[in-house]
């Protein structure tokens, strides 16, 4: 995947009927990081970087 930090391959755990719909929840089957950029963390509906020191 071009200019992606990482990429998950992932494989199906578990599948949970809620209503209508279903979820899919899956397992980190190979992780694979390219380069050395920093992550870009995501949470509470915002982007936001790690100080250099949070390793």
């Amino acid at each position: 995947m071009r200019g992606a930090h990482s990429v998950a391959d992932c494989a199906v755990a578990r599948i949970v009927r809620v209503g209508g719909q279903r979820i899919v929840f899956g397992e980190v089957v190979r992780p694979t990081v390219f380069g050395d950029a920093p992550p870009l963390p995501y949470g509470r509906r915002r982007f936001a970087s790690r100080p250099p020191d949070a390793g």
